[in-house]
């Protein structure tokens, strides 16, 4: 199967990033990328932090890595607000299915995405990397 020679996304940050104060406000900007169908998620994780990276002037991130989830083809960018209410309008993002970092771009447009001429939707997050053995 293949859908050609370029691959058009749309990297959206997650709720928690818009939310985070921590966070440098170049990370919380949607993303529109063009790759190529054998670029894999880990790649797309690569290529967040370290645009991130460049046009914050940040090592702000370090201690993070990006995690990515499918947005499905039948739902609005604006329906996917990935949070639940606590109560008396508090909010809290919920745990979302990370995508597998060696999974292609061209597995996951055949998988999660019907509408080809369309860019392919996925969402972007933060996650803490395990403290290392040190």
């Amino acid at each position: 199967m293949s859908i050609g020679i370029e691959a058009e996304l749309v990297l959206y940050p997650e709720a928690s990033v818009t939310l985070d104060k921590k966070l440098p406000d170049a990370a919380k900007r949607p993303r529109f990328v063009v790759t190529y169908p054998g670029a894999t998620v880990g790649h797309l994780c690569e290529y967040i932090m370290q645009r991130i990276a460049v046009e914050s002037g940040s090592s702000r991130l370090k201690r993070r890595r990006v995690s990515m989830c499918a947005v499905k083809t039948d739902l609005c960018i604006e329906d996917v607000l990935v949070v639940s209410e606590t109560g008396e309008g508090q909010f809290t993002t919920l745990n979302v299915r990370a995508l597998d970092d060696l999974l292609t771009v061209e597995k996951l447009r055949a998988d999660h995405w019907a509408n080809k001429k369309r860019p392919l939707r996925l969402i972007f997050k933060f996650v803490p990397l395990p403290p290392s053995g040190k």
